[in-house]
């Protein structure tokens, strides 16, 4: 019911200045109320994808470290191998340095 119409559509009594003010402050604080809501869920939507976005790339970066860690690894593994092989090789280029006088 609005001021001024009493139960279906019938007239009723004037409403009072100071109750339709009060209604339309009411009504306005109730939309302004929506407004935040609306501007709140934007918001919180909006962080929802930041978020999702975010936590795709965490994982894709984290797909990277795990396949440079495995790279360092190999590398690591043949290096170890290269100097297992120098280390064998070194007494056989002695004895060879020692036969051509260079040692």
């Amino acid at each position: 019911m609005r001021g001024g119409e009493g139960g279906a559509g019938v007239p009723g009594p004037p409403v009072p200045k100071s109750t339709a003010a009060a209604a339309a402050t009411a009504e306005a604080r109730l939309q302004a109320s929506r407004a935040r809501q609306a501007e709140s869920t934007r918001q919180l939507a909006e962080a929802q994808a930041a978020g999702a976005a975010s936590l795709v790339e965490l994982h894709r970066q984290g797909e990277v470290l795990q396949q440079s860690t495995q790279t360092l690894g190999d590398v690591n593994a043949q290096l170890d191998t290269a100097e297992d092989n120098l280390a064998s090789m070194g007494g056989g280029l002695t004895a060879w340095a020692r036969w051509l006088g260079l040692k």
